[in-house]
């Protein structure tokens, strides 16, 4: 962890660290707000899979939620949702616990129909790629009664292009 050379980041420094559990992590954040006496937080857990990377960097969809899904309910009750970009695991998930809440994310430019008809149902979250948000997709995932949250808008010039 903090090795891998990544050519995108020539400058990058190579730090040996240490990525925690999402146990771990949970257990940290939490002692954290109750010791500023700050709210419980709401998490945004992100499984990152691919078919192509199955048992290579993360296990199959039905592992892989296996192993989330019951760490974010026993710790976190209904303060989290499930992101990605893979179909699969959604898909797993809606089926076997369909009160958990679920976002889609999405970096292609098919219309929000085309996205909610490969997953199979309607998420409560479409995450779609900022730079292919539109008007219709705003308005097509409100119509669907989906909240709308497009990822890494970095600059002000971007959010405020958004809005």
């Amino acid at each position: 962890m903090g090795t891998k050379p990544h050519p995108p980041f020539p400058d990058q420094q190579k730090v040996r660290t240490y990525k925690p559990l999402l146990a771990e992590l949970i257990d940290s954040v939490e002692t954290y707000a109750k010791a500023c006496k700050l709210p419980a937080p709401k998490y945004n857990v992100e499984i990152k899979s691919t078919p192509a990377t199955d048992g290579v960097y993360h296990p199959a969809p039905a592992e892989f939620v296996g192993l989330v899904l019951p760490i974010c309910q026993q710790k976190l009750g209904t303060r989290f949702n499930i992101q990605s970009f893979d179909a699969r695991p959604l898909q797993l998930i809606h089926k076997i616990a369909p009160s958990v809440v679920l976002a889609y994310l999405t970096a292609n430019t098919k219309s929000v129909e085309e996205n909610v008809q490969t997953l199979g149902f309607t998420p409560a979250i479409y995450s779609p790629y900022y730079k292919t948000v539109t008007e219709q997709t705003v308005k097509t995932s409100h119509e669907q009664h989906m909240r709308i949250i497009p990822w890494t808008v970095n600059t002000k010039a971007d959010i405020e292009q958004l809005m």
